[in-house]
């Protein structure tokens, strides 16, 4: 069994999520990404934080983070798994 979908309230003081995607509650750190996305997924420039294993496991998404910010750290394993990474400017 995989997770398929994250949804956070509104009310929650720590943590969001759009389209079943985990972020911390200023949607800077992108935490955790359902293994059962698929298609293409472009990081949001609010995000300058990638938590470990945030993409773990998610072989049918293509990953795509604007090159040209500097500034966004990536966590241990963050893209393990996935099927492709693109670092776009």
């Amino acid at each position: 069994m995989y997770l398929s979908c994250i949804n956070v309230t509104a009310d929650n003081p720590a943590y969001s999520s759009v389209d079943d995607i985990l972020y911390d509650k200023n949607m800077t750190k992108l935490i955790c990404v359902p293994s059962v996305k698929n298609g293409k997924f472009v990081v949001p420039s609010s995000v300058t934080n990638i938590g470990r294993n945030a993409f773990g496991g998610c072989k049918n998404l293509d990953v795509v983070i604007d090159n040209s910010r500097e500034n966004v750290k990536v966590g241990e394993d963050a893209f393990y798994g996935c099927k492709s990474v693109k670092f776009l400017k």
